[in-house]
């Protein structure tokens, strides 16, 4: 949860990212190795924890116009740090959209996809 001064918090990493229609994913690895890891596992795989929040610097955005009359801040081109399964976060758009199941046996890393939307109000 954003622990940057913490090495034992880093129990995920980030396999790949991207974006989509959706907006911005990310496709991470859990370190099952590690206890907190495997727990974090645990949580996300059984729905406890749904959301991210995600460090990033902002370094393009714009005031848009959307469908409904309202405007939001759209995040056109960030420079993202890291991304961190929480409780809640601080976009409740965000969600982990699939956790595969690990292997048998003593596996070290299982996967998980996320997303993030990208428009925010």
């Amino acid at each position: 949860m954003h622990r940057l001064d913490d090495l034992g918090s880093y129990v995920a990493h980030a396999i790949e990212e991207g974006e989509d229609d959706h907006g911005w994913w990310v496709k991470g690895a859990f370190d099952l190795d590690d206890p907190a890891g495997a727990k974090l596992y645990r949580l996300v795989k059984g729905g406890r924890i749904r959301e991210l929040s995600f460090a990033y610097d902002v370094i393009s955005e714009a005031r848009v116009k959307l469908p409904d009359g309202n405007s939001a801040n759209e995040l056109r081109d960030l420079d993202v740090h890291e991304f961190s399964f929480v409780v809640v976060g601080a976009n409740r758009d965000t969600s982990v959209a699939a956790v595969k199941s690990a292997p048998a046996g003593r596996p070290r890393l299982a996967k998980a996809r996320a997303r993030l939307a990208l428009l925010a109000g």
